[in-house]
């Protein structure tokens, strides 16, 4: 079941005009682990990527101190990245053979749509 969380009105609590908020307990499965962490990893390396190779494109925001601020986030990233693979083998390799997998779909679904276009 669910935990309960009791809130008032001036964000602090107390026993008057308190309403009570359900809050569900998720957790995450060690498969889901590694992958959300993974796509953090994938997300900071392609910022830095694209900032790299597209340097002309508008910056719909500026993060701070960049590119140290993103670098120490994907240096931290990998390292849970590795915790997450070494605190559950198994599941991590199941996780890697999937999301090789569906890279794979997803490279020739591009390569059937564009027929001339070499990749």
């Amino acid at each position: 079941m669910g935990r309960h969380l009791t809130v008032s009105s001036g964000g602090r609590l107390n026993n008057n005009r308190e309403m009570s908020l359900s809050v569900e307990a998720i957790q995450a499965s060690p498969r889901d682990s590694v992958l959300i962490v993974a796509v953090y990893v994938f997300g900071f390396s392609s910022l830095l990527m694209l900032r790299r190779r597209e340097p002309h494109l508008p910056r719909p925001y500026r993060a701070w101190w960049y590119p140290w601020s993103t670098l120490f986030a994907l240096a931290v990233s990998v390292v849970f990245l590795f915790a997450a693979v070494i605190g559950d083998l198994r599941h991590s390799l199941f996780t890697i053979i999937v999301v090789l997998l569906s890279y794979a779909v997803a490279r020739l679904i591009v390569r059937s749509s564009r027929p001339g276009e070499v990749n």
